[in-house]
């Protein structure tokens, strides 16, 4: 089973930039390229359809960060709720994310 997501995020510096990952849920790795850098990626689906996803990548030179998130349905489908946790040089964030069906 595979995710495909295709997102858009706005820079500071007024571009956008837009990036497809396909994620692999059966826990294999899934290695892909990111702005020209290396990024491996590892999901896994549960029986409740919670998906679970850790990535690896390089942002800058020498620099990693990793990435850990939890990807949830509620109310009934309408909303998806995803916990994010990045570790990078610059100490871990945590982020909070959701989206509602329109």
């Amino acid at each position: 089973r595979e995710l495909a997501v295709r997102n858009s995020v706005a820079t500071e510096y007024g571009t956008t930039d837009t990036n497809e990952v396909n994620y692999l849920l059966d826990g294999s790795p899934d290695e892909a390229s990111r702005r020209g850098r290396p990024w491996t990626s590892t999901g896994w689906r549960s029986r409740d359809g919670v998906i679970e996803i850790d990535t690896l990548g390089q942002f800058n030179p020498g620099e990693a960060i990793t990435t850990r998130e939890t990807w949830r349905l509620a109310d009934h489908g309408e909303t998806l709720v995803i916990e994010r946790d990045v570790s990078s040089s610059r100490g871990i964030d945590h982020q909070h994310i959701v989206y509602l069906r329109e």
